[in-house]
C-alpha cells in the first residue's frame, strides 16, 4: 500500500471539520493537499466531489437535527437552499456555454479580493444586526454560480460570506451551506463519470470515512458556540481561505521564482519554482 495513503484519514477529518463547522473548506483544502502530495487529478477529482456530496448532505442533516438550521419543506432555509443549488447549476450552463474563453485562474485572483473585502467587512460590522435581504443573496449566489462554473471553486466561501453579508444567521449560513454543497457536488459528480471513460476510485473510502467521521463533532461545535463567536470564526477563516486561494492563484498565473541561498544544500544555493 501507498504509504501517501495513511494521510487521507486524518487529513479528510481535518478539513471536513473545518468545512462541517465554518461552512466552507474542504474542497480546496483537500484538492490541494492531495495534489501537493502527488496524488493524481484523476483520482482527487472524483474522490473529492463524492465525499463533499456525501459529507455536505449528511452535515445538513445533523446541523437540522441539532437544530442549527430548520430543512422543514416550506422554511426559508430551504428556500435558500433550493436557491443556491439551482442557481449553481444554471451558473455552470452559462459558464460552459458563454464565459468559458475567459482566465480561470484571473477570474479567481479577482474573487479572491472580493471574498478578502467581504471577510474584512463582515470582522468589522459583526456585532451589527443585519436585516435578511434577498437581492443580496441573489446577486452573491449568482456571482458564486458563474465562478464554480468557469474556475471549479470559491462556492464555499462565497455562499458562506454572501449570506452573512445579507442577513442569514451564521448557525443556518453553515447548515446552507453544507447541504447546498452536496447538491451542487452530486450534479458535478454525475456529469464527471458521464463524460470520463474511467474514473479511479483508489482512495474515496478513505475520504469518505474521515469526512463523515468528522461532521457530529463539527455540527456539536456549531450547536454550543455562540453566535457572535462563531461570526467571528467563520470570517477569520473566510480570510484564510480566500488569501490562500489568491496567492495559489497568483502564483499558477505569474510563476515566481524563488531562489535559496546555501542554506538549502550547503553547496551554492538552490532554486524552488513554484
Amino acid at each position: 500500500m501507498d504509504v501517501r495513503m495513511l494521510w487521507l484519514l486524518p487529513l479528510s477529518m481535518i478539513c471536513q471539520f473545518i468545512d462541517s463547522s465554518m461552512g466552507m473548506g474542504y474542497g480546496v483544502l483537500m484538492t490541494s493537499l492531495l495534489l501537493a502530495i502527488g496524488f493524481e487529478p484523476s483520482a482527487v477529482v472524483p474522490a473529492v466531489l463524492l465525499s463533499d456530496f456525501v459529507s455536505g448532505i449528511t452535515a445538513g442533516f445533523f446541523h437540522h437535527s441539532e437544530r442549527n438550521v430548520d430543512f422543514s419543506p416550506r422554511s426559508i432555509d430551504t428556500k435558500v437552499v433550493v436557491l443556491l443549488s439551482s442557481f449553481a447549476v444554471v451558473g455552470a450552463v452559462v459558464s460552459a456555454l458563454f464565459l468559458q474563453g475567459l482566465p480561470s485562474r484571473l477570474v479567481s485572483v479577482w474573487i479572491s479580493v472580493m471574498v478578502i473585502y467581504m471577510a474584512f467587512v463582515i470582522l468589522t460590522t459583526r456585532n451589527q444586526p443585519r436585516s435578511f435581504r434577498w437581492w443580496r443573496l441573489i446577486v452573491f449566489t449568482g456571482i458564486a454560480s458563474v465562478n464554480k462554473g468557469i474556475s471549479g471553486g470559491g462556492y464555499g466561501p462565497l455562499v458562506m460570506g454572501g449570506q452573512m453579508l445579507s442577513g442569514v444567521d451564521t448557525k443556518k449560513a453553515v447548515g446552507i451551506t453544507s447541504m447546498s454543497e452536496g447538491i451542487v457536488c452530486f450534479a458535478a459528480l454525475a456529469v464527471y463519470v458521464l463524460f470520463t471513460r474511467s474514473v479511479d476510485w483508489m482512495f474515496a473510502p478513505w475520504l469518505l470515512a474521515g469526512s463523515v467521521l468528522a461532521i457530529p463533532f463539527a455540527v456539536k461545535l456549531v450547536k454550543t458556540m455562540k453566535e457572535e463567536k462563531l461570526r467571528h470564526w467563520v470570517a477569520v477563516v473566510l480570510l484564510v481561505l480566500s488569501i490562500f486561494t489568491f496567492g495559489k492563484a497568483l502564483i499558477e498565473t505569474f510563476p515566481i521564482r524563488f531562489v535559496f541561498s546555501s542554506l538549502l544544500n550547503g553547496q551554492g544555493g538552490g532554486v524552488i519554482v513554484f
